[in-house]
């Protein structure tokens, strides 16, 4: 069975969520206690669990939309999508090289190595 780049950036994104609590318990405490609506503002402790949350969410979602496209829809998934997601996992490496970061390589391998050769007479737009 072929392993689905879409599914990998899921389970990624399902384990940074996951982790949020874990690495921000005292943040998110503040957060709720603060009622959640604007109690993150300039409080940096607080935008990095915030984005480390929400990032894991995104990550949710394009990789079950990169499922779908492959699987469900049998198409391949845009050029445009598999070299966005590389700019956005190779810039986080470079800014951030002690994280998990790293891990986008995997679906972004897969990504490049499954995206057929096109000619630009067989694009089709989005």
């Amino acid at each position: 069975m072929k392993t689905s780049p879409g599914r990998l950036l899921t389970g990624i994104g399902v384990i940074h969520t996951l982790f949020t609590p874990v690495f921000f318990a005292r943040e998110l405490g503040a957060i709720v206690a603060d009622g959640v609506i604007a109690s993150v503002a300039e409080q940096y402790d607080r935008n990095a669990a915030f984005w480390f949350a929400f990032f894991g969410f995104v990550l949710i979602l394009l990789g079950e939309t990169i499922h779908v496209i492959e699987r469900e829809l049998a198409s391949p998934v845009p050029s445009r999508v598999t070299w966005g997601l590389a700019a956005v996992i190779f810039t986080g490496i470079v800014v951030m090289p002690v994280s998990g970061f790293w891990l986008g390589l995997v679906p972004v391998f897969l990504l490049v190595r499954g995206a057929p050769a096109r000619s630009s007479s067989h694009v089709r737009p989005l």
